[in-house]
């Protein structure tokens, strides 16, 4: 319907107060327990039942993680091996599962690794307010997805200094959504400068980019 769209492309359009919500759901649910824990869920099936299937489940056997750690942004400042890593909105909000004891979050450990490749990769500024669209696209907003492309591609534009260093996603969803489906979802130069921007799945970027330029290890 016309108002389930709307909130779609809003939401498209004001992904970072979303993405907030989420975070402060799952930091509640930690604060309050299992009687949290136990109310989220029932919203959950909830409106999974309201929504025919739209809204996800959260059955028991599904743990809820905690809220994502907040991850450091900052300006490209030039220089050599630069790259742009776009954390996915999953890494942006969603953190340990219970038991993990992992001493860094994924954002983190990505950066980690980047460095230790001999690369200068950073977290662009903004990025929280962007989602590569495909919570819209797999439920049937094709205009709320195309909302999302449309910012990606301009921010990711600028933040590589118009497509000349690599950006790497760290979530395969994401980065397929970017590199196999913007085709289908812009035009002019939307679609001009995606074409031109060098888009990596974090696993092909490794293969691909860093490998053959490694003499030993």
């Amino acid at each position: 319907g016309r108002v389930t769209q709307a909130v779609a492309e809003w939401t498209a359009r004001h992904f970072n107060i979303a993405a907030a919500f989420v975070r402060a759901g799952l930091l509640g649910v930690k604060l309050t327990g299992r009687r949290g824990e136990r109310l989220v869920r029932w919203m959950a099936n909830f409106a999974h039942r309201y929504s025919k299937g739209m809204v996800p489940a959260l059955p028991e056997h599904i743990p809820l993680p905690s809220a994502a750690w907040r991850i450091r942004t900052e300006s490209p400042l030039g220089g050599e091996n630069m790259v742009v890593y776009l954390p996915s909105c999953l890494t942006r909000t969603m953190g340990k599962l219970p038991g993990e004891n992992a001493p860094v979050g994924l954002a983190e450990a990505t950066i980690e690794v980047l460095r230790a490749c001999g690369l200068s990769p950073f977290i662009p500024r903004g990025i929280e307010e962007l989602c590569c669209g495909q919570p819209f696209a797999s439920k049937g907003f094709p205009q709320a997805a195309r909302i999302a492309a449309m910012k990606m591609v301009d921010f990711l534009w600028d933040v590589s200094q118009g497509g000349a260093w690599p950006i790497v996603c760290d979530t395969s969803p994401c980065s397929g959504m970017i590199i196999q489906t913007y085709d289908k979802l812009l035009n002019g130069d939307y679609y001009k400068r995606w074409k031109r921007l060098k888009l990596y799945d974090f696993p092909a970027f490794m293969t691909e980019v860093v490998l053959p330029t490694r003499e030993q290890w």
